[in-house]
């Protein structure tokens, strides 16, 4: 792991997201790095070394936003995750270095997360599935959901 590979990976994060429960935005971090960067690296070359991180930087702040004047349901708020940059960074690093062998590690019957797979594709089975499921012509059948 380099220096410059953490480095690139940190300014490749979008500049929309939210800020971590610290309040610093990527905006900060990519502003302050002539400050910051050494430090923010060394961090994250220890985790890749040592695979040990600060309880602190795992910690994440969910926070419900109301989308109406007075929500009375969960549909009512909109969830955001405030995690920390670090463990955004570490994120990103380890999905570029698993981003080959994820077709392999993931089932192929699991459409998310893998580049070409789409969880519409999913829907899209399970509708046509169901669209005759109502017919009183066919033999008589029966539905299962099974999660594993």
């Amino acid at each position: 792991m380099s220096v410059e590979e953490i480095k690139l990976t940190f300014f490749d994060i979008a500049e929309d997201k939210s800020p971590g429960p610290n309040g610093y935005t990527t905006t900060f971090y990519k502003a302050a790095w002539p400050v910051v960067g050494g430090e923010i690296t060394r961090a994250i070359i220890d985790f890749f070394t040592n695979g040990r991180l600060l309880k602190q930087v795992n910690a994440t702040l969910l926070v419900l936003i109301p989308k109406v004047q007075s929500p009375s349901f969960v549909l009512d708020f909109r969830p955001i995750s405030y995690y920390n940059m670090l463990y955004m960074a570490i994120t990103k690093i380890l999905v570029q270095r698993l981003r080959d062998i994820l077709d392999d590690l993931i089932s192929t019957s699991q459409n998310t997360f893998v580049l070409g797979r789409k969880i519409g594709d999913n829907i899209l089975l399970a509708q046509e599935l169901f669209t005759s499921y109502n017919k009183t012509n066919l033999p008589k059948h029966c539905a299962l959901k099974v999660d594993l």
